[in-house]
């Protein structure tokens, strides 16, 4: 998980987070929860990051794949919220379609072109109409970072934390992050959604004295 740069002033990486949506969604299923975490290669198709139109058909193939198994775990329609890590020029935010109160929501930064392409994709799945064109658009206050390296940390805690029907919603500050990056990494690998057992064993019985010049 420090390859995923969860150590402190490391960046993010996509999989780290896509592995945080996956605990989510294990730890409270969306039938309970009426909410669903996608991994953030649904906003790429949604912020147009494709250079060919070969590319574009596979990203909107894998986008109607997701929302197809998304609806087979709770039916898309019925929950309450969808949530969307994005990453825009080495920036994560997070966009938030909350279908119960017809909002677009926005932690951090607004990119209207993800609603125009949701909204595409919505339709082109057959996903019962909505009445998108509708809906508001909220800039909730959140915490914020000084740093150019937070922010996949922060875009995980408003996934756990955030709730537009909570106040306050996200119960953190920026000095709590190096604290939080520890924490998620602890939750991710010895998740008891993770399979990899080899990974628990080698933590449980590390050896500081065997790797580390000095420790002895």
């Amino acid at each position: 998980m420090t390859q995923g740069k969860l150590m402190n002033e490391g960046w993010v990486q996509g999989y780290v987070l896509n592995s945080f949506c996956r605990k989510l969604f294990r730890d409270n299923h969306p039938r309970d929860s009426l909410k669903h975490f996608f991994f953030h290669t649904m906003s790429e198709y949604f912020l147009e990051k494709y250079t060919t139109q070969s590319k574009k058909e596979k990203m909107k193939e894998c986008v109607m794949n997701a929302f197809e198994g998304a609806g087979s775990a709770m039916t898309l329609h019925l929950s309450n919220m969808l949530y969307f890590p994005s990453l825009h020029m080495q920036h994560w935010f997070l966009f938030i379609v909350d279908l119960r109160d017809e909002k677009y929501i926005f932690l951090d930064s607004l990119f209207a072109l993800t609603i125009k392409k949701f909204t595409q994709a919505w339709h082109d799945c057959g996903l019962p109409s909505q009445r998108f064109d509708e809906y508001g658009i909220l800039y909730s206050r959140v915490p914020k970072q000084n740093n150019g390296h937070d922010c996949g940390i922060f875009v995980m805690k408003f996934m756990e934390q955030w709730d537009p029907r909570n106040q306050p919603s996200c119960a953190f500050s920026k000095d709590d992050i190096p604290s939080i990056r520890v924490k998620i990494c602890n939750e991710i690998m010895f998740s008891k959604h993770n399979v990899q057992e080899d990974a628990k064993h080698f933590i449980w019985n590390f050896n500081p004295a065997m790797y580390i010049p000095g420790s002895q």
